[in-house]
């Protein structure tokens, strides 16, 4: 009775670790080496830079300077300088990592970014669709 009690008023904590099976520790390594090797390419403000354009590239993002003109929908990205990345996507779609349902993210054009865009596209004449 008195051992029942204990149970009940105490908080023995789990660690979650020991519930995971093999296949999703080893997920969870996988995203860590991921991350690890994503924080040994950007160690500078450059050479994040170099990496993030390569990752927009691979996921469908295109620089600035391949258009003649954009039109809405447009996946683009603007590096200034080497240093800073504007990047941009008027709809992102991705598949929930749980429940497997597509989820829809849709934004207008963030004051900054259109401001930088402004500068180029009159700087190279470049034109909206």
């Amino acid at each position: 009775m008195e051992e029942l009690k204990k149970e009940e008023l105490f908080n023995n904590k789990v660690n979650g670790w020991e519930k995971l099976n093999e296949e999703e520790k080893s997920e969870i390594f996988n995203f860590c080496d991921g991350y690890i090797d994503f924080l040994n390419k950007g160690k500078t403000e450059r050479e994040f830079i170099k990496h993030a354009r390569i990752l927009a590239q691979n996921n469908g993002f295109k620089d600035i300077i391949e258009f003649d003109t954009l039109k809405p929908g447009d996946k683009v990205f603007f590096v200034n300088r080497e240093k800073r990345m504007y990047l941009h996507a008027t709809k992102l779609e991705l598949v929930h990592p749980i429940s497997s349902k597509l989820i829809c993210f849709e934004s207008k054009v963030p004051n900054e970014f259109n401001k930088k865009f402004s500068q180029w596209r009159r700087k190279n004449k470049v034109l909206w669709k």
